[in-house]
């Protein structure tokens, strides 16, 4: 006969064996992750604002005033949900616009600069030129 420790092992040890991931049932499926995510969380402190926009990595240099964000939704038979986002960061504008199927194409005060993704790292420096990743980056 078992002890009660060691049962009490036993049927820990059985649930994690058996793939307890807190599922109700083996069946279940978790809900759907949205294409992309329009979140962001941006600061203007001290003459630079930092943050991230839509996953993306932000910093704009010598800039002052507030943040001011407006992210719009819209739905298409064709492409899906389609999102614009407008973030005014002190005197300089950023606009994002995305559906499920492009890239997030990037535009900086009204001239576009093409496409940005997931992960990147974006500067925008005291004389409003534009680096992506390291990598310099004239507007179209």
């Amino acid at each position: 006969m078992l002890h009660p420790p060691a049962l009490i092992a036993s049927l820990l040890m059985l649930a994690f064996l058996t793939g307890c991931d807190g599922n109700p049932s083996p069946f279940s499926t978790k809900p759907a992750a949205p294409p992309f995510s329009t979140g962001s969380d941006i600061t203007n402190l001290d003459g630079s604002a930092t943050g991230t926009v839509w996953g993306v990595s932000l910093q704009i240099e010598e800039t002052t005033g507030g943040v001011s964000i407006s992210v719009d939704s819209t739905a298409s038979a064709v492409s899906g949900t389609t999102a614009k986002g407008t973030f005014k960061i002190g005197k300089d504008t950023l606009e994002f616009t995305k559906d499920a199927t492009s890239p997030i194409y990037l535009r900086v005060n009204g001239k576009d600069y093409g496409t940005i993704a997931v992960g990147d790292s974006l500067v925008i420096h005291a004389d409003r030129s534009v680096t992506i990743n390291g990598e310099a980056r004239e507007p179209n």
